[in-house]
């Protein structure tokens, strides 16, 4: 546990620092910001390759025919069905890496980095270190598990904050990238016509938005399993996800993450409630009813619906889950009360550390079940 705490607490202190020199000294700026990647990376690539559940799955395989492929065709004919754009990623790094540690380092690099860039974005609604906080302690072991999904999830999360600080160019590209490296990411899209309908809508459509969220949660609950067998039987989604179509089998890969349902799920419900309070104020602001949707639908997908319709709920759940960083202070800054948003943000800092801690303890079953706990590390000599 002390590793993952000490990184927790560099990298925190190196992103306040990050944050305090962003309108005053860009070069201070970018330095902190390195640093506090450069923790989280460390911490990813130094540890033992039994830790994280996708490493055993396809993750030392994939790199290893990668580091032997003496061209990218080469390795696209040798590939078994992995998305291409990490396929690719895995071969780039291995010309200049030849270890899957350092495979690991660099890969937690890129991100780390692009779901910190994409923090920066949505820095006028919510500071950096609150946002890396919640990250931390609520996703950043999920990184270990969910190696390419979690790559997507970053690439989403950043087109997102690029498109409604008008990067929209840059922001379409992410869009079309992230299914390159995790099919699940074309999620991606429907999220963005969703914004552009809240862009572009009249304000007053508040009815019409709890109409949508409780007839999509019925239709999922209903007919969520019969849904993903279609797609998967009909070819429109890979045979290799039907692994995820068996809860203990997702429950014995995945470990108990974010998206295994417990009582520490709920929590999640606190954060719809104060959205919910502060009605009046978030459905003036096209943003803040934004995330107010998200994070019914991560509460939907996450509690509701995962033991109904399968862990490939679970799965899509995941991109609901990766803006929540931002979400759940979100709707604590919708408050007017000074006192009580200080209050609700200390009170959501000790409740996640909480969730975290929990997720990493009950983790650590057996040897070698893909477990991030106990944190051990050859490299660092961590036992």
């Amino acid at each position: 546990m002390i590793p993952y705490l000490l990184c927790f607490s560099i990298a925190i202190i190196f992103s306040y620092l990050s944050e305090l020199y962003l309108n005053k000294n860009k070069g201070a700026m970018i330095f902190f910001a390195l640093l506090c990647v450069l923790v989280l990376g460390g911490l990813a690539g130094t540890r033992d390759l039994f830790i994280g559940g996708d490493l055993r799955i396809y993750g030392i395989r994939e790199f290893a025919i990668a580091n032997e492929s003496t061209s990218f065709g080469g390795l696209l004919g040798a590939n078994d069905g992995m998305e291409i754009g990490y396929s690719a990623l895995n071969f780039i790094i291995s010309r200049f890496v030849n270890s899957m540690n350092g495979f690991l380092f660099v890969f937690g690099l890129l991100e780390y980095g692009i779901m910190y860039m994409g923090m920066i974005q949505f820095r006028k609604y919510c500071s950096i270190p609150l946002q890396l906080y919640v990250y931390l302690f609520l996703l950043y072991p999920t990184t270990f598990n969910l190696i390419r999904q979690s790559f997507a999830c970053s690439i989403i999360f950043l087109a997102f904050g690029l498109y409604i600080n008008n990067k929209k160019a840059s922001a379409l590209f992410l869009f079309l990238l992230a299914p390159f490296f995790h099919s699940s990411a074309i999620i991606g899209l429907p999220m963005i016509i969703l914004w552009f309908f809240f862009e572009k809508s009249e304000k007053k459509h508040d009815k019409m938005i709890l109409c949508f969220l409780l007839v999509f949660s019925i239709v999922i609950a209903l007919f969520g399993s019969s849904i993903s067998d279609y797609l998967i039987n009909s070819g429109m989604i890979s045979s290799k996800y039907t692994m995820y179509m068996s809860t203990s089998t997702y429950g014995s890969q995945m470990g108990n993450n974010v998206g295994i349902i417990s009582i520490f799920n709920l929590y999640r419900l606190v954060f719809v409630v104060i959205y919910l309070v502060n009605w009046k104020t978030i459905k003036d602001n096209k943003l803040f009813l934004f995330f107010f949707v998200l994070t019914v639908l991560d509460f939907i997908f996450t509690v509701l619906l995962k033991g109904s319709s399968g862990a490939v709920v679970a799965r899509i759940g995941f991109y609901f889950t990766w803006f929540m960083p931002t979400g759940y202070f979100l709707s604590i800054n919708a408050l007017k009360n000074t006192q009580i948003k200080r209050a609700l943000t200390i009170m959501t800092l000790v409740l996640l550390t909480i969730i975290g801690v929990h997720i990493l303890l009950s983790s650590g079953v057996t040897s070698n079940s893909g477990q991030f706990y106990p944190y051990t590390s050859q490299i660092l000599g961590l036992n």
